[in-house]
């Protein structure tokens, strides 16, 4: 089991809804939170879970450096890559 803190992400800038981010590290959730709180749009339609990370990762006084593994819920890169714009988390997942 990995013991470095991994960073779940949650939403898709196109037909998704309720973007959220979490951080785990050894099975437990230690942040999470919904995009809907920040941009104050009901279940975040069509957006990508900027400001959830950024709490995430503020939360815990940490840095994209801290993060081990990115999990997201289906093919970030494919998505990105059919839409023909750029990944706002590259550095991670590539």
């Amino acid at each position: 089991m990995s013991t470095g803190y991994i960073l779940g992400i949650n939403g898709w800038f196109d037909r998704s809804h309720d973007a959220s981010a979490c951080i785990v590290k050894n099975g437990k959730v230690l942040a999470m939170a919904e995009e809907e709180r920040f941009i104050r749009k009901k279940h975040a339609y069509d957006k990508t879970p900027v400001n959830s990370v950024l709490w995430c990762l503020y939360h815990l006084g940490l840095t994209l450096d801290d993060i081990e593994k990115v999990a997201v819920g289906w093919d970030y890169k494919k998505l990105y890559w059919l839409a023909k714009i750029n990944e706002p988390f590259r550095s991670l997942l590539f």
